[in-house]
């Protein structure tokens, strides 16, 4: 294992100005920084006097002189329970994977408009199994810029009932 003598350097320099507190580690972003417990109050006190939301009471705040973020107002009232959280503020969801448990149970299909100037004009379709994700048929077909993407769908369906659509699979 190799170690750059920068790396080393930082854990250094974090172990002589932190001790032993700079060589844990810790959540990734920015640290949760507590207020002022007076000025909590303050807010509070602030609330329950003009009964106003968190952009309000931030204008009325930096009207006073104060530079508090509008973030941090509104931690606090949700935190005294004045304000209900916003869902679509919240961390968005992990991401969830939809695929079939079974190979060659379900296909979709992907269509794309070839934008290379070598290209122009050609479509692409493909089918792929949502199993494997591997691409189980596929046919380019031109398209004149006259000619709408319905019709376009119409005539390389009839194509490919003329002759025929490239197929790979083990059962064919």
């Amino acid at each position: 294992m190799q170690v750059s003598r920068m790396a080393i350097w930082k854990i250094w320099q974090s172990y002589q100005s932190d001790g032993a507190e700079g060589l844990k580690d810790h959540k990734p972003g920015r640290l949760f920084e507590a207020l002022n417990p007076k000025f909590y109050a303050y807010i509070v006190g602030e609330w329950k006097k003009q009964r106003c939301g968190a952009r309000k009471l931030h204008a009325i705040l930096r009207k006073q002189g104060f530079g508090v973020s509008l973030w941090k107002i509104s931690q606090v009232l949700k935190t005294e329970g004045f304000q209900k959280p916003n869902p679509r503020k919240q961390k968005p969801r992990k991401y969830k994977r939809y695929e079939w448990p079974l190979p060659n149970f379900m296909w979709h299909t992907d269509w794309h408009v070839i934008k290379a100037t070598k290209l122009k004009g050609k479509q692409f379709i493909c089918y792929i199994d949502d199993c494997s994700r591997r691409i189980m048929a596929h046919k380019s077909v031109i398209v004149s810029a006259v000619q709408g993407h319905r019709t376009a769908q119409c005539d390389s369906l009839r194509a490919e009932q003329r002759s025929g659509i490239a197929v790979y699979s083990e059962q064919a």
